[in-house]
């Protein structure tokens, strides 16, 4: 590796890194999918869902096809 290429990705690495850092998502807005018995995940409040309770019997699968068309 030529010592260029290396001080040019370490510098693009740092940046990286730099701009991580700070960077926070904005709240996402859509309604959540949550599949699962009850209770799946903890969420916020404000979250909107849509639950699919799904058993080990072949639920999941058929409520993904359902949302999936």
């Amino acid at each position: 590796m030529a010592p260029e290429f290396a001080a040019r990705s370490l510098c693009v690495w740092r940046a990286s890194q730099d701009a991580v850092r700070d960077w926070r998502p904005s709240p996402y807005t859509e309604p959540l999918d949550v599949f699962g018995q009850p209770p799946a995940m903890a969420l916020p409040a404000t979250a909107a869902q849509r639950r699919h309770e799904c058993g080990a019997d072949g639920q999941l699968a058929d409520a993904l096809r359902e949302l999936l068309g």
